[in-house]
């Protein structure tokens, strides 16, 4: 636990580590061209190149050096917001052990202890998103899920992750052969509370589906 916290503790801090190794070699790097520019200074025109030569080199450096925890950062905002943006928030402590739990096949034994993190927080995304997961690909108990969803959607507020908590309400919904117009009016209320891309794959579902009704009963109308 020890080694793993350490670990933990190194790799947030990474990018300040190679900032502060960055601006030492770089310190490095000017007192190298100070001192060749010094030793050339009975030439001025060669130690003028040499100076100007080694601040185009200082700067290429300072700004691959800078690069890294800025890429890092931009990086990570931008994975986060491609499909479904996750909550700026952290998840529960507990979720490394649920976690593993699960990865082990004790199904019984992780949902027992979401189901009492729901129980004291039935709006914390991150505790119904591992629960539905769990619910609808490991447990196959659909109907468990959508009560879980239908209760987190009780809230009055709408992340931009909750796009994804609406795609897996209308799973459940069609899993339990929940009526199609069902499953369309989820879609369509709570398409209307998103925009952007949190919108495009409900709006995309409802189209789909909108298109679908209408091939059955035009084939119901010739039949």
């Amino acid at each position: 636990m020890v080694s793993q916290g350490l670990s933990v503790a190194m790799t947030e801090r990474a990018p300040f580590v190679k900032l502060a190794l960055g601006m030492f070699v770089l310190g490095l790097l000017l007192t190298f061209v100070y001192l060749v520019a010094k030793m050339c200074s009975s030439s001025t025109k060669l130690g003028a190149v040499f100076y100007l030569g080694g601040i185009f080199l200082d700067l290429l450096f300072l700004g691959l050096i800078v690069a890294f925890p800025i890429s890092e950062w931009f990086g990570g905002r931008v994975m986060r917001g491609l499909y479904f943006p996750e909550p700026f928030d952290e998840p529960p402590p507990e979720f490394p052990l649920v976690r593993a739990k699960i990865v082990e096949g004790r199904y019984d034994e992780a949902l027992a202890e979401l189901g009492r993190m729901l129980d004291a927080d039935p709006t914390n995304h991150f505790v119904v998103d591992l629960i539905t997961d769990v619910l609808l690909d490991e447990v196959g108990d659909y109907r468990k899920a959508a009560l879980v969803l239908e209760r987190y959607f009780q809230k009055s507020e709408r992340h931009s992750a909750d796009a994804k908590m609406v795609m897996k309400l209308a799973d459940a919904y069609q899993e339990v052969g929940g009526p199609v117009a069902e499953v369309m009016e989820l879609l369509e209320r709570e398409s209307a509370r998103f925009k952007g891309i949190e919108r495009k794959p409900l709006a995309a579902r409802l189209d789909a589906l909108k298109a679908g009704r209408g091939t059955m009963m035009d084939t119901n109308k010739h039949g």
